[in-house]
């Protein structure tokens, strides 16, 4: 179900996004596997985006290891924020 919401999500906010325009960093640290990462990746960019923050390139993402949620850090390590998703609902809050 949770992968279904995401995929739900990624093609809702695909058209007020650069769908696929999200470069992700030569050094980026991906420390976790998906199914389709760069699908997922994207995913979590544009849902940083629809939040009004900036995402412009890929710098890192981890699951976080005690939320249902994932860090994820932009623009050359100097944007880090944490989605979290509560009752199937995704929430961004910058760290």
């Amino acid at each position: 179900m949770k992968k279904i919401l995401f995929v739900f999500w990624v093609i809702l906010l695909a058209p007020i996004s650069s769908f696929g325009g999200t470069p992700i960093e030569q050094d980026a640290k991906i420390n976790c596997s998906f199914d389709e990462e760069k699908i997922t990746l994207e995913g979590l960019a544009i849902t940083v985006s629809a939040y009004g923050h900036s995402c412009d390139s890929i710098s890192s993402v981890r699951k976080m290891a005690f939320s249902n949620g994932f860090v994820l850090t932009c623009n050359n390590f100097a944007n880090k924020y944490d989605i979290k998703n509560r009752g199937n609902h995704w929430y961004v809050t910058v760290d």
